[in-house]
């Protein structure tokens, strides 16, 4: 026996009815691909993107002062006098997720030179351990020069211009 048929129109019914219903629920999420938590399922943004963000610390800064001390049987202007200056500065830069990148300890070292005449050195850099031989440092007169390491540390902690040693190797040059 053959159902009657208004129950068969309710069924049809029910069942498109269900269809709209079901097509209509989209699941809410973060839409944004550029998103840390980019849900590709949803069908409608919610507003709970997250996005990676970076803080930079000045972690710390040191100033050293140099002299001259090559006598040079007297012939040497600068003999004894400070001709130059030597500043590290130490950023950490961190993000607020792993996906973002790993935390940095940036240090610049910058070479001031306080005389009207450009002088040329070989110097070495411990930073954080690690030598860095450099020669033929020219810096121009009254001028600077930025020497820039970057090292990916784990903490904060072991980030610091603390953690900077400066050697001068040999004799200043002067031109």
């Amino acid at each position: 026996m053959k159902p009657p048929l208004s129950t068969a129109l309710l069924t049809i019914f029910s069942i498109i009815l269900l269809t709209i219903s079901l097509s209509g629920c989209k699941q809410k999420g973060c839409t944004d691909k550029n998103a840390l938590n980019y849900n590709s399922v949803a069908g409608e943004d919610d507003g709970s993107c997250l996005y990676c963000q970076t803080q930079v610390t000045k972690a710390d800064t040191n100033e050293y002062s140099f002299l001259d001390g090559n006598y040079d049987n007297g012939n040497n202007p600068y003999y004894n006098n400070y001709i130059g200056k030597v500043y590290s500065v130490t950023r950490f830069i961190s993000y607020n997720d792993i996906k973002c990148g790993n935390n940095l300890c940036t240090t610049s070292v910058i070479i001031q030179n306080l005389i009207g005449r450009t002088f040329s050195f070989s110097a070495r850099f411990q930073l954080y351990g690690i030598d860095t031989l450099i020669n033929n440092i020219s810096v121009p007169a009254f001028g600077n020069i930025n020497i820039g390491k970057t090292f990916s540390l784990p903490s904060l902690t072991n980030c610091g211009a603390n953690n900077v040693d400066f050697f001068i190797s040999g004799t200043f040059i002067y031109h």
